[in-house]
């Protein structure tokens, strides 16, 4: 906001950045398939979090995220800029209104039901806009059924299990079982990413002992160490889990194995609730 002098006296004026490119909308019917999972996509989907994270602790719910206020700009290296915009109805936290307002297609199930808007309604269009970036399509289609739109879950989006677990929790009827905020969005999607980047780094140690794995065959082996599990009462639990840390160092720094070694270490494991042998196998783990 500004004062400036004109002919007829001092005017008031707002001045706001010129953003030169495309809504999200007008992008996505252009974009390949799977999208969301392309080093673009995914750069996208970290900034859509950050700048919903920086709203949300100024205290801010959007209450009308959607792809359509989304603009796909330019930073000056030419690397793709994603910036939120349109704070129409954007309002403080500690207000309430009963009167849905915003897009109907993002609106989460509470909003429909006369709540008031939170930052878990917000998480909830987020997981619109993810599920648009990864099926190219909106989770719910037109025409659809009202009761399972407003208590049940859309069909998986085109996307991979980890990328469907993070969507579909945005996505979840129950605000509280949604994630908390977009940081814990954006902390569930570098997890993926570092998953990933385990698997590669196997792929490269496999074909580094290639010679090796042709006498003797051997599948990747996949680790997973599992939070230490306590007694009541047991003494430096904080020394015990930088045991099991040690652990998993030393595994992934092994020198030589016969087959290709992965390690996922117990902050990733935590970070998925994985705590169980059985979750160790559905989360991927060989071991």
């Amino acid at each position: 906001l500004h004062t400036g002098p004109t002919t007829t006296g001092m005017v008031d004026f707002l001045s706001m950045e010129f953003l030169d490119g495309e809504t999200l909308t007008a992008f996505l019917p252009t974009a390949p398939r799977r999208w969301l999972e392309t080093s673009d996509g995914k750069a996208v989907a970290r900034q859509i979090c950050e700048g919903l994270e920086a709203i949300h602790k100024q205290g801010i719910v959007h209450r009308d995220l959607k792809a359509a206020n989304i603009m796909l700009s330019s930073d000056r290296d030419g690397s793709r800029r994603a910036v939120i915009m349109d704070f129409g109805i954007a309002e403080t936290t500690d207000v309430f209104h009963s009167q849905a307002r915003g897009t109907p297609s993002y609106l989460a199930p509470e909003i429909w039901k006369g709540g008031q808007a939170t930052v878990r309604s917000d998480i909830y269009s987020l997981g619109v806009i993810l599920y648009e970036m990864a099926s190219l399509r909106h989770p719910w289609p037109d025409g659809g059924d009202w009761s399972t739109r407003l208590s049940g879950l859309p069909p998986p989006p085109d996307a991979t299990a980890a990328w469907r677990r993070i969507i579909l929790r945005c996505l979840h009827a129950d605000p509280a079982k949604r994630y908390p905020s977009a940081a814990a969005v954006a902390s569930a999607m570098r997890n993926i990413f570092t998953r990933r980047a385990l698997v590669v780094g196997a792929g490269a140690a496999a074909a580094a002992y290639a010679g090796k794995e042709i006498l003797y065959p051997g599948s990747a082996v996949r680790l997973a160490v599992l939070p230490a599990s306590f007694d009541a009462g047991v003494p430096h639990q904080e020394i015990l889990q930088a045991f099991t840390s040690d652990i998993a160092y030393s595994l992934k720094t092994l020198k030589q194995t016969r087959r290709p070694l992965v390690v996922f270490e117990r902050k990733e494991t935590a970070a998925e609730d994985v705590k169980t042998i059985d979750a160790a196998a559905r989360f991927g783990a060989t071991h």
